[in-house]
Order: structure tokens, then C-alpha cells, then sequence
């Protein structure tokens, strides 16, 4: 079955109110299993907890931060749900794209710059990074979650979606470039 990773902080920036709404939905319709990693607001531990204690085959919650269990769980997730309300720059999303695990973000601050949405031209083109929704509310993140399954039973595309994110350049090697052009110009 597929999996969703996430790892972060459990808190309304993060996005995790949704994560939250959005599990039942998919646990009813999917065949998804999710697994989380992260502390935060009591209310969203607690909730998720639940989730987890209602559906152990489905849903596994760690509540605290655990470095290597974090990477393993942004390298062996199918994708990785980010969906932050703000986010200034992100780093996970560039290791999951760097593990070739498709993140799932809300179109936002370094989100926007770092994923590129999988759809019928951007897949074409070779483009195609991850999923992006654009309305920030549970309903939405769904759609996403329900677009990148879709994907991923199609194995030539999903391998071309995760060979893209994999070759994306995020070393200081490109910055720096762009400093110097900058300061040239």
C-alpha cells in the first residue's frame, strides 16, 4: 500500500489542522497509510495519536524528533506531505525531493520556488517535481494526495516525477552562481 510521510512540527503553520481533517477522509476512500513524525501543539499530538490508536495498521505517529528515523521516513515514504501555510525557505521538501519522494505542499514562500506541480504539461516536459494546491484548506490538500496516488500507479510517470526531483539543484554551487551574477551585473 502507499505510504505519506511527514516530519515537522505539529502546528497550524504546518499545516497539520489539515493533515488531521484530511486523514479519516483518506483512510474512508484510499488505500494510504500514513506516517508521522513530530511535536507540537498538544491538541494536534493528541488528535493524531487517536488516529493512530484507532487505526494501528494504517497510521503510525511518533510524538518527539528522532534524526534517523526522520530521513527514513522521508526516504521510504511514496511522498511527503508538506503542506505549511507560510514557509520562508523549507528544507524537507528539498531532501524528499533529494530521496526521490514526490512532496505534497501548499503553494507558499520556498514551497512555491522548490516544487513544481505535476500536471499534464509539466509532467511532459519533464518539469514535474511534486503536487501543489493553490486553496488552503483540507479539501484541497486531499485533491493533491489523490492526484499524486493516481500518479504513483503509473510507474513510468511516478519514476520520472522522482528522477526529476532527485536531479534538482539545490547546492550552494548554483547560489553562489547567482551571487556572483549578481553582484557583476
Amino acid at each position: 500500500a502507499p505510504v505519506a510521510g511527514l516530519v515537522g512540527r505539529l502546528v497550524e503553520q504546518k499545516g497539520v489542522d489539515w493533515v488531521v481533517a484530511a486523514i479519516p477522509v483518506l483512510l474512508a476512500k484510499t488505500d494510504l497509510r500514513f506516517v508521522l513524525l513530530g511535536s507540537g501543539q498538544a491538541l494536534y499530538e493528541k488528535q493524531l495519536s487517536q488516529l493512530a490508536k484507532q487505526h494501528p495498521d494504517r497510521v503510525f505517529v511518533q510524538i518527539g524528533y528522532d534524526e534517523p528515523l526522520a530521513h527514513q521516513i522521508e526516504a521510504g515514504a511514496d511522498f511527503f506531505l508538506m503542506p505549511s501555510r507560510f514557509e520562508p525557505c523549507g528544507l524537507n521538501q528539498m531532501y524528499s525531493l533529494r530521496y526521490g519522494t514526490p512532496p505534497v505542499v501548499y503553494k507558499t514562500g520556498g514551497l512555491a520556488d522548490t516544487v513544481v506541480d505535476a500536471n499534464e504539461t509539466t509532467l511532459a516536459d519533464g518539469s514535474a517535481t511534486g503536487f501543489v494546491f493553490t486553496t488552503p484548506d483540507a479539501p484541497a490538500l486531499i485533491e493533491a494526495i489523490q492526484r499524486a496516488l493516481t500518479l504513483l500507479r503509473q510507474p513510468a510517470l511516478w519514476r520520472r516525477l522522482q528522477q526529476s526531483g532527485m536531479n534538482q539543484p539545490f547546492s550552494w554551487q548554483q547560489s553562489a552562481q547567482h551571487y556572483l551574477s549578481l553582484y557583476s551585473s
